[in-house]
This record gives C-alpha cells, sequence and structure tokens, in this order.
C-alpha cells in the first residue's frame, strides 16, 4: 500500500512540473534553466527531469534524423544518411540523459560539458 501511494505521489509531482515545463514558448527552456540554477535544490530537480526526459527519448532521434535527412534532399540516401546521424545522436542523448540523473546529486555539477547552449535541448526543437 505504501508503494502504490508513494507511485501516486511520485505521478502526481510529474504531473504538475510537466505542467509548468510545457508552458513556455521554448519548449523546455525551464528545465534547462532549472538544471543550470545555482540553488541545490532547483538543480537537482531540473538536472534529474532533464535527464529523464533525454534518456526516455533519445530513441526519437533516430526518426526525427531520418525525416529531416530525407526532406533535405534525395529520400534514399537521406535515409542512410538518417539512421547514421540519429543512431550517434540517440547514444548521445541517452548517454547525456543517463549521466544527468546519475551526477544530478552531486552539487556543482551542472553537465555542461555536453550540453551546448545553441543545441536544442529535445529532439523536436531541432525540426523547426
Amino acid at each position: 500500500m505504501k508503494k502504490i501511494c508513494l507511485l501516486l505521489v511520485l505521478i502526481c509531482c510529474m504531473i504538475a512540473v510537466t505542467n509548468r515545463v510545457y508552458a513556455g514558448n521554448d519548449s523546455l527552456k525551464v528545465v534547462q534553466t532549472w538544471a543550470q540554477s545555482d540553488n541545490y535544490g532547483i538543480k537537482v530537480g531540473g538536472q534529474m527531469l532533464r535527464g529523464v526526459i533525454n534518456a526516455a527519448s533519445c530513441p526519437a532521434e533516430l526518426v526525427r534524423s531520418i525525416i529531416v535527412r530525407s526532406a533535405e534532399g534525395d529520400p534514399f540516401v537521406g535515409t542512410f544518411q538518417g539512421i547514421g546521424e540519429g543512431a550517434a545522436y540517440t547514444i548521445l542523448r541517452a548517454g547525456g540523459g543517463i549521466i544527468d540523473v546519475a551526477t544530478s546529486i552531486v552539487p556543482e555539477y551542472k553537465n555542461d560539458v555536453y550540453y551546448n547552449p545553441n543545441e536544442p535541448i529535445i529532439f523536436w526543437d531541432k525540426m523547426k
């Protein structure tokens, strides 16, 4: 019973945070701001959420890359280019997500090495 209650509380918290995240115009820029915060409590939640989102959405990089590369030129060649690019981005996004979750409790570590401020935080921002 305790596990079920804890799971329900966790789901409610995730829903509450998700509503705040999608309220902005810039996709998940809010999560990025939280993950880079100097306030430890905000940083832990933001970095963990960013890591979970990236780890969960990493397979979509493969599909996104195939769509984008196929639309840019020859669909046949673009498909194979997209598969190669998508596989690389999938590995990078999964790795970054795992590192974010694993290091979210480390006070001064913000995983600035992986996250380029010029790159979109989530895969669908690249499709615009």
